[in-house]
């Protein structure tokens, strides 16, 4: 059960996340919630969040910092409880992001958190609060989405099957993976064995309460395939683990791992990489 702050009048909701590109888990803020709000659990909003497609914990820890920042707001402007917050209050918010400089897709994202957090809060208590954010946001400029050329990626690969072990095996796998089929990072690590179907080329992936297949190459399928033959039997020492892709210790792989997995090749290479480059690798060439 979420702690009672002092006043006896409020629930006070914990929320907690990854710090934002180094998978560091940290506590990131606590919101003050009226207690007639009933939290079932310290993470009540992050349940609620994680039940919409695409957001991850990068992403969580996002919205948790801007609801921090608001919330610090509202406290200079001597608003002590977030039901009783008005459309100017918002207004006035917004503007202050301006002053201070923040582009406009930071601006906007920061707008989201709050209307995401305000339907969460409206759900709790039977409410409408849509009419704080009468006003439209900024508008934000379309860019092209950066990703690894074929070139770095067959580098990258050549790289970690040059190792001639189970682990290269395994990355040159993921990263493979990664760059044909569009998974997310975190999708990727809870990857089981049972999500393969190499004959077909497709890969299941569990988004929320759904599956989704997606597509991988032949290239791709026969570096998994390459990987559960003659990789993964000699990083497994429990031969009830289901999770595809394992540490060396046999457990499975998590997102920390992964990222210090590609950080290393990347180092190596002399290049920076980042997971959601690869995603967006060979998207175009399916």
């Amino acid at each position: 059960m979420a702690p009672i702050d002092s006043s006896g009048k409020s629930i006070i909701l914990s929320v907690k996340g990854e710090q934002a590109g180094t998978g560091c888990l940290t506590s990131v803020v606590s919101i003050v919630l009226p207690l007639e709000v009933e939290v079932k659990d310290h993470v009540a909003f992050l349940e609620y969040l994680s039940q919409r497609e695409g957001f991850s914990e990068n992403t969580r820890l996002a919205y948790s910092a801007d609801l921090k920042q608001f919330a610090d707001f509202l406290q200079r402007q001597g608003v002590e409880d977030v039901v009783l917050v008005r459309p100017e209050h918002v207004l006035y918010f917004y503007l202050e992001l301006q002053e201070r400089g923040y582009s406009p897709a930071t601006i906007s994202r920061k707008l989201a958190s709050l209307r995401s957090f305000y339907r969460f809060l409206g759900q709790r208590l039977d409410r409408d609060f849509s009419d704080l954010f009468t006003f439209g946001g900024p508008p934000v400029p379309k860019r092209k989405p950066r990703a690894a050329d074929g070139k770095l990626l067959d580098a990258l690969v050549e790289l970690a099957l040059s190792k001639g072990t189970p682990l290269g095996l395994r990355d040159g796998a993921m990263v493979s993976l990664l760059s044909w089929s569009g998974i997310h990072v975190g999708e990727l690590v809870a990857l089981n064995v049972e999500d393969l179907d190499l004959e077909r080329r497709v890969v299941r992936v569990r988004r929320a309460e759904r599956a989704k297949e997606m597509w991988v190459s032949q290239a791709t399928a026969d570096l998994l395939g390459e990987y559960l033959a003659r990789g993964r039997p000699f990083l497994a020492v429990d031969d009830a683990q289901p999770a595809l892709f394992l540490n060396q210790k046999g457990g499975r792989l998590t997102r920390q791992g992964l990222w210090v997995v590609l950080k290393s090749y990347a180092s190596r290479l002399g290049v920076e990489l980042c997971p959601l480059w690869l995603r967006r690798g060979r998207g175009h060439e399916r």
